[in-house]
């Protein structure tokens, strides 16, 4: 499903169908993904359990449970169809199976996996977890399997997606926005957020997440808060939506009910995420106005960490890639360390670089600016800022704004990278 993507800046419905199922917490994380697998296998044993004990007492199923029934088994053959289409690399096979009526957006978006290569094929999994009635729809929570196709992205996830059938098929399709309910404003101190009744739950918990969040961005980059009018505007869109610009006073972002959900986040929690990478880009740019930007940008790499930690920091939320970073960094840390400097500021080779080395160079990023706020305060995070305008060379910042050569700067960071990712250079 559509992300909010930048570029990488060195280029530069209320009742179920089946009475088990309750309705969904919005705010809750998700469950890991082992549980999420048995939860989906138990809500279908339950429905077989339910249509055998029917049969076999005489007891009828009510209009209700057969619609579930019907939904559950089409869907899960729709999801097998589609599996195959992966597995196969059959285009033809993959079209067939979403509704003909659909915008070209949502087919774009769904088609979207198709960059990957053949050899990531077999590894494509979508399994149906449960099924809903929503609004004349059929609303199906999905985990899907598959090879990341871009450095940030993580599998599995859940999705929710909407069927409806055509003839004998179900077909993957996309309800229009008045079926969303009723459009709404929030207001907290500096934030405005507009959007619909299916994602109130989510909307008023990032919020509260939010405004606190950007409240203390500002002041941690020794800025005062912006005072704009009107409000900075979170639009919350059921559809997907486009690049993201600082330039504007408001944000388009899709509904986190159709967003692609790391396991363990919650709706509420992604849309915080998703939102607060905005946030740190526009807090950056007010930092460097006019001319200084151009010179901030000298430092890409580093930049780039700087905004990731900003987020991550004031979320109390890691990415949810981490875990996975982390695994990436550890792996290939001996033939990497010691790190230098030039890790934060060369860039190797003109292609695009592979997954690897794109979490090599930003956990290098990261963990840089996580060294100096361990080290020296955060106090003195928009001394840092500032000489990366001012200055042009690692000389230059660590004399005049540490006090010590580059040689100490770099050993201490390698050793706060041993301390903190428990890994050490090839002997």
């Amino acid at each position: 499903m559509a992300q909010q993507r930048v570029s990488f800046e060195w280029v530069m419905d209320d009742d179920p169908i089946a009475p088990w199922q309750g309705a969904r917490d919005e705010t809750a994380p998700d469950a890991p993904a082992r549980e999420a697998f048995w939860m989906g296998r138990l809500g279908r044993v339950l429905s077989l359990v339910l249509a055998a004990f029917c049969l076999t007492t005489g007891v009828g199923l009510t209009h209700d449970q057969q619609a579930q029934l019907i939904a559950q088994e089409g869907i899960e053959f729709a999801l097998n169809q589609e599996n195959l289409a992966w597995r196969t690399r059959d285009r033809g096979l993959f079209e067939t199976l979403i509704d003909p009526d659909v915008d070209d957006e949502w087919r774009d978006e769904w088609r979207d996996h198709w960059r990957s290569g053949a050899e990531a094929a077999g590894d494509y999994e979508a399994q149906l977890l449960y099924v809903q009635a929503a609004d004349g729809w059929i609303e199906a929570t999905v985990m899907t399997q598959q090879p990341a196709l871009e450095w940030w992205q993580t599998s599995p996830y859940r999705e929710t997606r909407f069927y409806r059938r055509v003839g004998q098929s179900w077909l993957r399709s996309a309800p229009p926005a008045a079926s969303w309910g009723e459009r709404s404003r929030l207001e907290t101190a500096h934030l405005a957020f507009e959007y619909y009744t299916k994602d109130e739950a989510a909307v008023r918990a990032a919020a509260t997440t939010l405004e606190r969040a950007y409240g203390e961005l500002y002041p941690l980059l020794g800025l005062p808060l912006p005072t704009e009018s009107p409000k900075l505007t979170i639009q919350v869109m059921p559809a997907p939506v486009g690049r993201w610009t600082p330039a504007r006073n408001e944000l388009d972002v899709m509904s986190p009910r159709l967003a692609q959900i790391p396991l363990g986040q919650s709706e509420a929690e992604y849309l915080a995420y998703d939102v607060m990478g905005w946030f740190t880009y526009r807090a950056l740019r007010d930092a460097t106005p006019g001319a200084a930007g151009r010179y901030l940008y000298r430092w890409p790499i580093l930049v780039w960490g700087l905004r990731g930690w900003l987020r991550d920091d004031l979320l109390d939320q890691p990415s949810p890639w981490r875990a996975e970073a982390r695994r990436v960094f550890q792996e290939a840390a001996p033939q990497y360390l010691p790190l230098g400097l030039s890790n934060l500021t060369e860039l190797e080779g003109d292609g695009r670089p592979t997954r690897q080395q794109v979490i090599m160079r930003y956990i290098a990023a990261e963990s840089f600016v996580s060294f100096v706020v361990a080290t020296y305060g955060r106090e003195r995070l928009p001394d840092l800022l500032k000489a990366l305008i001012h200055h042009g060379s690692w000389e230059e910042i660590a004399t005049d704004l540490y006090g010590h050569s580059v040689e100490k700067l770099v050993a201490d960071w390698n050793v706060y990278l041993l301390a903190e990712y428990g890994t050490e250079a090839a002997p």
